[in-house]
């Protein structure tokens, strides 16, 4: 008769499995894992040799030192375009310098004076002054009354009450005014046919805005001497007729004209004319004739008029 093999149940077997597993987790496990971790770790050691480990830090140096150097080429480049920038902008400063101090050099040897920019200057005469023997000094003066004189060549104040100290054109009447106005037209300003005289307002008008530089004009009749002009508001012009031969007249000689910082002051021999003959506008006394003027014009009243710097007039001034 055979042998008869034990047969295990299910229950049996999971009995023994557990058996097994619980005495390789208490017995042998911990041996197993700690022996297999030392030999990886000692295999892993031995790979990392000093030779590995060099060749990653020269990798890692090749790559820090070419990020690097491409940082300096980049930074050197914006440095070299703001040098080269900031160098032409020096020498546009340096070119506009030169040029400027040129310019003033120039200026300074051609005047010798302070006023380079006015832009009317006419270069100073040279006068000499013999000092101390042989030694001469040169000096240079402007002329101003080769550059201003002409303002008082054709200028009359007629009315010989004003002649009286200080006199400024604000204080004037306005027939005071166009009078002298008058006295500023060109002899084509004036229409003659025959004894009659035209001159329109216009021509009047504009003489006073270029004399005072003001804008309170009023058209006004006005009288010359003997010569009445008689405002005509219908045809906008002056009418006057001369009856009789004008012989009156205001004569002026200018002998000095200075300058200061707000005015031009002319100042002239003033005297007054009548019938050819040249009496002080002061006092009224008969000096001579006129043709023979120049010789006694010394004994003339002195009248500073002043005018502004826009050349015009502002006051007149009896010494």
């Amino acid at each position: 008769m055979a042998d008869k093999k034990e047969v295990l149940d299910r229950k049996t077997l999971d009995k023994y499995r557990k058996q097994i597993e619980d005495d390789f987790r208490n017995n042998y496990q911990d041996e197993l894992v700690k022996e297999l971790s030392t030999k990886v770790s000692k295999d892993v050691t031995s790979k990392f040799n000093k030779e590995y480990k060099d060749d990653i830090i020269n990798s890692v140096t090749v790559e820090v030192k070419d990020e690097v150097k491409n940082q300096i080429i980049k930074e050197e480049k914006k440095l070299g375009r703001a040098k080269s920038f900031k160098i032409f902008r020096l020498s546009i400063y340096l070119l506009v310098l030169v040029a400027t101090i040129v310019y003033v050099a120039y200026r300074l040897y051609l005047t010798d004076n302070l006023e380079v920019i006015q832009y009317d200057y006419v270069k100073p005469e040279t006068t000499k002054e013999v000092v101390k023997g042989d030694v001469i000094k040169e000096e240079e003066k402007v002329d101003y009354k080769k550059i201003y004189g002409y303002l008082l060549d054709d200028l009359k104040v007629y009315d010989l009450s004003l002649y009286k100290g200080t006199v400024k054109a604000s204080d004037m009447k306005m027939i005071n005014k166009i009078q002298m106005a008058y006295s500023m037209l060109k002899e084509d300003d004036v229409e003659q046919d025959g004894t009659i005289y035209t001159i329109s307002d216009s021509k009047i008008k504009n003489a006073y805005n270029e004399l005072f530089g003001t804008n309170d004009y009023e058209s006004t009749s006005f009288n010359i001497y003997n010569l009445s002009f008689v405002y005509s508001p219908n045809k906008n012009e002056y009418l006057a007729i001369m009856a009789v031969p004008n012989t009156e007249d205001i004569y002026n000689s200018v002998f000095d004209v200075t300058v200061d910082d707000n005015y031009i002051n002319i100042k002239a021999y003033t005297g007054y004319v009548n019938n050819g003959k040249v009496r002080n506008i002061t006092n009224n006394k008969e000096l001579g004739n006129y043709d023979n003027v120049e010789s006694f014009k010394d004994k003339l009243s002195v009248v500073t008029y002043k005018f502004t710097k826009d050349k015009n007039f502002y006051s007149l001034t009896v010494e």
